[in-house]
């Protein structure tokens, strides 16, 4: 049963048309594949200059295309999560079927929405705290402002305790942040903006099922991502054993194409699959409710 319904049942609903994947592949190659170039440019041009400096007239196409490559995969990551939450307005709604890619301002707004709120998220979860820590620090003597020397003259067991004291901290914040987000997306699917916020009923929705669930979606797209890259893998190691530039660009846009198409797959997948324990978790939790009463 949880197979079935949370690791099968995704796997064939994404395989279900392949020709809306193929579009969702497309775009993400498009997203993808300015940021590869870039890198393989950069390489090529450490290459070609070493650890001399390079002009200013030289660097200005780089630099053009890191902006190109930077609004690309911007626009395209915002459009890729217009269609993931729209995967999980179908399943809240039992469509059983990928959406359609129509409606373009639809996902683009949907989608920005999303990032938007995200961006408040991370900052309550994960910045508030890291900031509150910092002036923790400051206060307790962590970190003298006034006296920056204060730190070289510290014990150096209590500098590490405090760098790994912060760096721990920081883990299990991102953690949390891991494990709250996919059910913030898909109730962000079925409330809007709001929804991501609900942090109440977002942790009432979690269960050890929910956190099984998590660890092996994530352990069987590693295993996949490590299968299907190996191809690109291939490349990069051959380049680096002898420098060849056709063999490193050849590496940046294999590379593209077999993320493009797998990150967009896999994240219907795991859309899928959430949304799926997303209402059987709240189905669960109604019929409770209607048996105490």
């Amino acid at each position: 049963m949880f197979v079935d319904k949370y690791i099968k049942e995704p796997f064939e609903y994404a395989m279900s048309d392949w020709k809306k994947i193929f579009v969702g592949g497309v775009l993400g190659i498009i997203g993808i594949l300015p940021f590869n170039l870039f890198s393989a440019v950069m390489d090529g041009f450490n290459h070609r200059f070493g650890t001399s400096a390079p002009s200013i007239s030289s660097l200005t196409p780089i630099i053009a295309l890191f902006i190109v490559a930077s609004l690309f995969t911007i626009i395209i990551s915002i459009i890729l999560t217009g269609y993931y939450i729209k995967v999980s307005k179908h399943t809240l709604n039992s469509i059983n079927i990928l959406p359609e890619w129509e409606n373009f301002g639809a996902l683009i707004k949907d989608g920005f929405i999303y990032y938007i709120a995200m961006l408040i998220l991370a900052l309550i979860v994960v910045g508030i705290p890291v900031v509150l820590m910092a002036i923790l620090f400051v206060a307790t003597g962590w970190v003298s402002i006034a006296n920056p020397q204060y730190l070289a003259g510290m014990p150096n067991s209590s500098v590490i305790a405090g760098i790994f004291l912060f760096i721990a901290i920081l883990f299990i914040l991102f953690i949390i942040l891991a494990i709250y987000t996919p059910l913030a997306t898909v109730n962000f699917a079925k409330k809007g903006f709001e929804g991501v916020f609900e942090f109440k009923q977002i942790f009432k929705l979690m269960s050890v099922k929910y956190i099984i669930l998590l660890i092996l979606l994530w352990i069987i797209f590693l295993i996949i991502q490590i299968i299907l890259n190996l191809p690109a893998t291939i490349l990069s190691i051959w380049y680096i054993l002898s420098p060849n530039f056709i063999v490193l660009y050849s590496s940046a846009v294999l590379s593209a194409i077999i993320k493009g198409f797998l990150s967009f797959f896999l994240g219907v997948v795991f859309y899928k699959s959430i949304s799926n324990y997303y209402v059987d978790r709240i189905n669960e939790i109604i019929s409770k409710k209607e048996e105490i009463i």
